[in-house]
């Protein structure tokens, strides 16, 4: 098998739509191959679930949201309040597996390793994230196969930005220097150092766990994380339609 480009690659999501169109409902609709959520796949097919219920999922994440509130102080008192719009409350990863789809379908051996590649990414996962990993699943009807996994954060604020490596270092990083007195201009180029060492971190692991042991010797794509330039299934563009 010739050397492919591979990545693996994690974003968060709020129920308000970002300036690319993107939030929550975007992303489950385009999950689900709903009409006019994914204009980039020319003949969509059913997702092939693995875990959870992709159908509910946003349900789901509604009411998981509901339940939780996030704390405000105000003139010395402490308030519950409902949880913002803008909250990034959903995390997803998105991993490609680099064997074209009509290759799987053509070889009984290639889709055995398919399935593998799946147990193994998702074992990775629940390592990292445990039950808030909700949904995985996989769409089969692009150029590359590809899975998808669904998070919901249980911390009591429903904040995902608490879950991906890069946000965390760089938040944790810069709050320690500014704690020190730090310059604020050495604090950002710190915490930024730290962002895409926490990246490099992550997708070595998933590299080691998963990749190697499949035997795929791919590269990883880390433009993927480290400067968002995602493909077309990570973001299908346009506004969410209505």
């Amino acid at each position: 098998m010739p050397d492919e480009i591979v990545f693996i690659h994690c974003q968060t999501f709020s129920r308000k739509a970002n300036r690319a169109g993107q939030c929550v409902q975007q992303v489950v609709q385009e999950g689900l191959r709903s009409g006019g959520y994914h204009p980039h796949v020319e003949d969509p097919k059913p997702l092939a679930r693995i875990f959870g219920d992709p159908a509910g999922f946003q349900k789901i994440h509604d009411d998981h949201v509901a339940q939780r509130r996030t704390l405000a102080v105000k003139n010395g008192k402490t308030s519950k309040r409902a949880i913002r719009a803008d909250r990034h409350s959903l995390f997803t990863v998105v991993a490609s597996y680099p064997v074209p789809t009509a290759a799987l379908e053509a070889s009984p051996e290639e889709l055995d390793r398919f399935k593998r590649w799946v147990d193994l990414a998702i074992a990775w996962v629940r390592a990292r994230y445990g039950d808030q990993l909700k949904v995985a699943f996989a769409h089969i009807d692009e150029q590359y196969p590809h899975l998808h996994c669904w998070f919901l954060p249980d911390n009591p604020s429903a904040d995902a930005s608490l879950l991906p490596p890069r946000k965390r270092a760089k938040r944790e990083v810069q709050a320690r220097l500014k704690s020190e007195g730090v310059d604020p201009r050495k604090e950002v180029a710190a915490g930024n150092r730290a962002l895409k060492s926490a990246m490099r971190s992550w997708q070595d692991s998933y590299h080691r766990t998963v990749k190697r042991v499949v035997g795929l010797g791919m590269h990883m794509s880390r433009a993927s994380n480290l400067r968002l330039m995602n493909p077309p299934f990570l973001n299908s563009g346009g506004p969410v339609p209505p």
